[in-house]
C-alpha cells in the first residue's frame, strides 16, 4: 500500500468532515420525521447531498479542481444547521420580549 501524498490526504479529510457535519443534519431530521410532519422532504434532501457531495468531491479531485469550499460548507452546516435542527427537536420556543 503506497503512502497517500498530501492533495489525497486533504481530499479524505475533507470528505470526512463533510460527511460527519451531513450525517449529523440527516440523524436530527430523521428524528424530527419520527416526532413531526413535513420533514422527510429534508431527509431526502439531505441525503442528496451527503452521497452526491462525497461524489462531487472525488470527481472535482480527480479533475484538479479546488474542493476546499466543501470545507466551508460542512462547517457552516455544522455550526448553523445542527444547532437549528436540535433545537426544533427539542421543541424550543422563545417569545420575542419586544413587540414593534
Amino acid at each position: 500500500m503506497r503512502p497517500a501524498n498530501s492533495s489525497e490526504r486533504e481530499m479524505k479529510f475533507v470528505k470526512m468532515i463533510l460527511s460527519y457535519s451531513l450525517l449529523c443534519s440527516i440523524i436530527l431530521i430523521f428524528f424530527l420525521t419520527l416526532t413531526k410532519t413535513g420533514w422527510i422532504l429534508g431527509l431526502a434532501l439531505f441525503s442528496l447531498l451527503f452521497y452526491g457531495g462525497r461524489l462531487s468531491i472525488s470527481r472535482r479531485f480527480r479533475k484538479g479542481q479546488r474542493i476546499t469550499w466543501f470545507l466551508s460548507l460542512a462547517i457552516l452546516n455544522f455550526l448553523i444547521l445542527v444547532p437549528e435542527l436540535f433545537l426544533r427537536l427539542a421543541d424550543f420556543h422563545h417569545e420575542a420580549r419586544i413587540h414593534f
